[in-house]
């Protein structure tokens, strides 16, 4: 299980209740008619809370109306949006003030790829994203530990299983991962059980002695 808004709600503002969350509402940048498309999106999204939508907002002009388009492949989407980066920069709207957003680094190759074929000047900015502080190792291990503290997230687990080192391998992982099938629970919850076991172990051998 994953880290999503609700289960931080549900856990960590009840165990903290005295915590101050504050929201970044304002928009300085977006045109208000994308912001209040992104409100949207995000009003339907069951782990938000609708009144987060709700607080969306920015000073900024209406702005452009948005296209909502779909695409039975990748490519037809590439070469849609390309046609319309040339046909912008034909009504005279500089390259400087275009952008692709996109989430998949597969579909952004193929942007790059195809604009390069058109003659297109490309800045990639998604590059710099791994030199990003939250890409690099130590904040991911934070990551994983806070989603550690909150629910059993085997995947965090995995992650800062032996971090900082505490002399424990792949071997003591895979007692773990038997554990977690022998008792049909998370890595946590096995680690935690395998303890118990392994200390009841001692208990007894010592009273026996």
């Amino acid at each position: 299980m994953e880290l999503t808004l609700a289960i931080f709600n549900q856990h960590f503002m009840s165990k903290w209740p005295m915590t101050r969350l504050i929201k970044l509402s304002k928009n300085f940048r977006s045109s208000s008619t994308v912001v209040k498309a992104a409100a949207a999106l995000i009003a339907v999204n069951p782990d938000t809370p609708t009144s987060t939508a709700a607080h969306c907002w920015t000073d900024n002009k209406e702005g452009a109306k948005l296209s909502i388009c779909s695409f039975a492949t990748d490519d037809r989407e590439v070469n849609w949006v390309c046609d319309e980066v040339q046909r912008c920069r034909r009504e005279g709207v500089p390259l400087r003030q275009m952008a692709i957003l996109f989430r998949l680094r597969t579909i952004g190759k193929a942007f790059q790829t195809e604009l390069k074929k058109r003659k297109v000047a490309v800045l990639n900015t998604a590059a710099a994203e791994y030199g990003s502080p939250y890409r690099k190792a130590i904040a991911m291990d934070l990551i994983a530990y806070l989603n550690l503290a909150l629910c059993d997230d085997d995947k965090a687990f995995v992650r800062v299983f032996n971090k900082p080192k505490r002399g424990l391998g792949d071997q003591a992982l895979d007692k773990l991962r038997q554990a977690q099938v022998r008792f049909k629970c998370s890595l946590v919850q096995a680690a935690k059980k395998s303890a118990r076991v392994e200390l009841k172990g001692h208990l007894t051998g010592a009273q026996q002695k």
